[in-house]
């Protein structure tokens, strides 16, 4: 059994390929910005793909 608080965020990551193709930005830009720590919320996991918080990096383009 969990509990989860009612005012626990939810926080939607997804890749940055879905990031690019939902906000029609080029995968490479977002990528680069990715590489050059430019995204707040992109964190990279251990198979070396990266996830990005969907709705707080909706100012990037």
């Amino acid at each position: 059994m969990y509990l989860i608080a009612n005012d626990t965020p939810f926080v939607r990551y997804i890749s940055l390929n879905n990031y690019a193709k939902e906000h029609d930005i080029p995968y490479t830009k977002v990528k680069r910005a990715a590489d050059n720590q430019l995204l707040k919320t992109a964190v990279k996991a251990n198979n070396g793909r990266w996830n990005i918080d969907a709705d707080v990096e909706t100012a990037f383009k």
